[in-house]
């Protein structure tokens, strides 16, 4: 591996591992690697089930009861201040229709005079 002139002739580390046999800086054999590799798999996928699973959750409760979470989590009026903005102009609204959105007028087409051609 060549070196850098600013490390004056130290390699960069990997060189020092493979030279000893190692299958990676971090690994000796490639069987460690991929033993490795599986388990960083199967956490991310645990991560992940527990993520959708806490999304469900929070989807399911309303707005009282999420704010009820929030001061549990956190301390009674403390923090999420835009979180619990949104929750308490939800409870506002629960029970007034939504206005209905207003159609916007369009700009009429304005016509373009055709130029006459000159006569032949």
């Amino acid at each position: 591996m060549p070196t850098h002139p600013r490390y004056k002739g130290r390699s960069f580390g990997s060189d020092d591992k493979r030279s000893q046999g190692w299958f990676s800086r971090r690994y000796r054999t490639g069987e460690a690697h991929e033993a490795a590799k599986a388990i960083k798999e199967a956490r991310v996928l645990d991560q992940m089930r527990s993520s959708i699973e806490r999304e469900k959750a929070r989807k399911a409760r309303g707005p009282l009861e999420q704010l009820k979470v929030l001061d549990m989590r956190l301390g009674k009026g403390k923090g999420a201040k835009k979180e619990r903005a949104r929750l308490k102009s939800q409870l506002e609204n629960m029970g007034k229709p939504k206005p209905k959105a207003k159609k916007k007028k369009r700009a009429k087409k304005k016509k373009h005079a055709k130029p006459e051609s000159k006569g032949t």
